[in-house]
């Protein structure tokens, strides 16, 4: 960040800041105008803690607004503490910024100069947590590394058994004991733990400090959670939601329509939450990398680092719990295979330590990972060499001859390290990939590097859609397609040519029009003389779809489309139990329209 966006960050800070400071948060009772100032304060903080990369604080301010949310306006004094102390870490924080703006992995140095687990010692919990780790021998320390690393996010660590130090070391162990300190109540702390990738399972003792300091054992108690239980319970709510949304103008009076919303609200908290718990940031299982990096380099005799962007993106923890062998595979084959020893980086220019860069964008649906390295490239003479070696048929299963690499047995090097295949292979990871419906790519240019692009489908189940009519059916528009929707009472600026496609000029911008009731039905009227228009995300440029209504806004559960439903390309999934025995849903990405 700059200096000036520190400078903005900084000011919508500290107007909460003062907000706070100037209430009387030490008698028992607040007022309702301070518990709504003070919700809407740390909500903000969250918010903007998260934007500039202090996500450890913000998982803290979290459980502060939880606390906040939970107690109302009788606050126990643990929270009002864990308040006043938070606030004074806000201010050694505001004073730091304003003397040194930090910048990249500097943001995360700060927060940890500043102390703000400190926040969480004082809370009169204690937590004993014992994790069982279910994964290979070979992975299972970089595993527990990353829970550790979630863990902290949301906790204090007072002692972990392995330590980090002896996870570090690559020691064997049976299950993992942890003890934290927090403001979590144990029903949502062991959800927090159950969701991390790899828990198999999770027992958990509650202390309490009394006032002579003596801690007694309150009750152990162990959960486990199917990850398909969650996908049900969602879909089950959605369409019980459905069915509210039907009986809403059968309600007569405010008593009811006011009943009505308070359940509204209920249910769609609880989507909320239900959706939190399929989601983990990717952080989670890319933390033990950059170590590991560092470990390998030095037993190749080499100097290399791993960079890391979008660590913070959020995916399904059941994907986050696949991607974790191939991506420790890949990586490691970069360390192994692509950075060349450093006198021969030295000899050729380049910088003695190896750069190994990695990506992760979330957008559409889709997560895309890209691992590069700065090293030697493919030995382009051992792949030709394999490559000649298959049939034509194989050879034209393969996208590029790359992907060689990516057939079992296959190695660049005559021996390969013991180090390097640890794990899976790249063609066991490509297989993994690829079960979730992924695929991966290799592209690689001599002594520049090479590069690994991995693109896995993300689909929310449940998500925010805009339902619209087109010639009387129903369909639905994911509303995060959609940027702007106008009602024109002229559309003389619309240009047609052809029945369904044209472009239109709104506000001096012209975009690609679908008249979406004549591509559906040819036998429709044309243009009238006001439309409604969709200014939708198209797939490289923004696109216009006109449509009849809008009809409403909802959490909806999209299902894959059945290849035999498939009668246009533009639809992308189908909703189920709504007004119409079969909701299509459009994505807009998927026009080929060009003004």
């Amino acid at each position: 960040m700059s200096t000036t966006e520190w400078d903005a960050w900084v000011s919508d800070i500290e107007n909460f800041h003062e907000e706070i400071q100037s209430m009387n948060l030490s008698s028992e009772q607040i007022t309702n105008k301070n518990l709504s100032e003070l919700k809407r304060a740390y909500h903000t903080y969250k918010g903007l803690f998260s934007s500039v990369g202090l996500t450890s604080s913000a998982g803290i301010i979290a459980e502060i607004e939880e606390r906040i949310h939970q107690e109302g306006t009788s606050l126990q004094a643990s929270t009002v503490e864990s308040i006043l102390e938070m606030e004074v870490k806000i201010e050694l924080l505001l004073k730091e910024i304003s003397i040194n703006p930090p910048s990249g992995e500097m943001v995360q140095e700060l927060e940890r100069k500043i102390g703000f687990e400190t926040v969480l010692i004082k809370s009169n919990k204690i937590y004993e947590i014992d994790i069982e780790i279910k994964a290979d021998r070979a992975i299972k320390t970089a595993r527990a590394l990353a829970i550790l690393n979630t863990i902290k996010r949301f906790a204090h660590i007072r002692s972990s058994s392995p330590s980090r130090d002896d996870l570090m070391l690559d020691l064997n162990f049976e299950s993992m004991k942890v003890e934290i300190a927090t403001l979590e109540p144990y029903e949502v702390l062991y959800q927090r733990i159950l969701k991390l990738p790899s828990v198999s399972n999770v027992s958990i003792e509650v202390k309490e400090r009394d006032t002579t300091n003596h801690v007694s054992t309150i009750r152990r108690q162990s959960i486990k959670i199917d990850s398909d239980d969650l996908v049900n319970l969602e879909q089950a709510l959605t369409i019980l939601n459905t069915q509210l949304e039907h009986l809403r103008g059968d309600l007569i009076g405010v008593e009811q329509k006011s009943k009505f919303i308070q359940i509204d609200s209920t249910f769609s908290h609880i989507e909320e939450d239900l959706r939190k718990l399929r989601k983990v940031a990717i952080n989670s299982i890319l933390e033990p990398l950059p170590g590991m990096v560092k470990r390998l380099a030095e037993s190749e005799l080499k100097e290399a680092e791993l960079q890391i962007q979008g660590r913070f993106i959020l995916i399904n923890r059941a994907l986050a719990t696949v991607l974790i062998d191939p991506l420790t595979q890949i990586v490691r084959n970069a360390v192994i295979h692509g950075i060349e020893a450093s006198h021969e980086r030295t000899e050729s220019g380049k910088n003695v330590v190896g750069l190994i860069q990695m990506s992760c964008i979330a957008d559409r649906g889709k997560v895309i990972i890209k691992v590069s390295d700065d090293g030697g490239g493919i030995d382009e003479e051992v792949v030709n060499e394999k490559f000649k070696e298959l049939d034509a048929e194989t050879q034209g299963q393969l996208s590029s001859k790359y992907d060689v690499l990516f057939l079992e047995g296959f190695s660049t090097r005559k021996n390969a390290k013991k180090v390097a295949g640890r794990g899976i292979g790249l063609d066991a990871a490509k297989s993994k990939i690829e079960e979730i419906g992924g695929n991966i790519t290799v592209e690689s240019e001599k002594n520049k590097g090479t590069t690994f692009t991995i693109t896995i489908p993300d689909q929310d189940i449940i998500s925010k859609n805009l339902i619209v009519r087109v010639s009387n059916q129903l369909y639905s528009i994911q509303s995060s397609e959609v940027e702007k929707a106008f009602y024109l009472l002229d559309t003389s600026g619309i240009k047609l040519w052809g029945e369904s496609h044209g472009e239109v000029k709104i506000d001096d911008a012209k975009y690609p029009l679908v008249l979406l009731r004549k591509l559906f039905d040819p036998n429709e009227n044309g243009l009238n003389s006001q439309e409604l228009v969709l200014i939708c995300r198209g797939a490289s440029h923004q696109i216009a779809l006109v449509v009849d209504e809008i009809v409403d806004e909802r959490l909806l559960s999209v299902r894959k489309l059945n290849p035999l439903l498939v009668t246009l390309e533009i639809f992308e999934g189908v909703v189920t139990g709504t007004e119409q025995a079969v909701m299509m849903v459009i994505d807009p990405s998927k026009f080929r329209v060009v003004a």
